[in-house]
């Protein structure tokens, strides 16, 4: 059965939403960051971030913008696919969350 071009178009988005969440996730826990305090951090009710994590829901861009500083990465970085396993250069922010 093919799928339609709205049918397509959704599973593209719905992809996008899992793999933000996916890279919000590693880059927390290479920081060691829990999800609670990210959530705190970001300004969002922790069990949003939950949800975001798990590409349950399609974060706003104002929500995406406040994870990212949140990490302390650009949005452009967990929005780029390049960098999807390229974490280490992030090791230097290690040192802003306690």
């Amino acid at each position: 059965m093919e799928l339609t071009e709205v049918e397509e178009a959704k599973e593209t988005l719905k992809a996008a939403d899992v793999e933000f969440g996916k890279k919000v996730r590693k880059i927390r826990k290479f920081i060691h960051l829990s999800q609670e305090n990210l959530a705190y951090r970001a300004n969002i009710d922790r069990t949003h971030m939950g949800h975001i994590e798990r590409g349950n829901v399609s974060p706003s861009l104002r929500t995406m913008n406040q994870i990212a500083l949140a990490l302390g990465v650009t949005l452009n970085h967990l929005l780029d696919e390049s960098h999807k396993t390229q974490l280490t250069h992030i090791d230097h922010w290690q040192h802003l969350f306690p």
